[in-house]
């Protein structure tokens, strides 16, 4: 859930360490709880929570991963997380214009692939060392 707060927080040794893999529409309890077609739900339009001062190192691909979103069969694929504003509505659900995402003071290094995504490089105020 891109709402949720990381701050002061440590990905070390895993796969990738920060790895945002949104489904399209809620899944599981969130389904049941707003159904398929409720806007408010969809992961890949919330706008971020806070993501400040975490680190990543020594994972075996990126630091901070966004990309091989989930599948509603579980599976992953090319994808992208386009935080928008509310409100949504039924007949256009995507918001009222893009958000940014702050990625602040984040640090990655001794990540095997990429310190950050490929699609990452332009982020403003991360620091990534190889």
């Amino acid at each position: 859930n891109p709402k949720n707060t990381w701050t002061n927080k440590a990905a070390v040794g895993g796969h990738n360490g920060f790895w945002f893999a949104m489904p399209v529409r809620p899944r599981n309890l969130a389904l049941k709880l707003y159904g398929i077609n409720d806007a408010y739900a969809w992961p890949r339009k919330h706008p971020l929570g806070k993501f400040d001062g975490n680190v990543a190192h020594s994972n075996r691909q990126n630091g901070l991963h966004i990309d091989d979103m989930e599948n509603e069969d579980g599976t992953t694929s090319l994808g992208d997380f386009s935080p928008m504003k509310g409100p949504y509505k039924a007949e256009y659900p995507y918001g009222s214009g893009f958000l940014e995402a702050h990625f602040t003071n984040f640090l990655a290094y001794k990540n095997r692939d990429w310190s950050l995504g490929k699609d990452l490089l332009e982020i403003q105020q991360v620091h990534s060392r190889r």
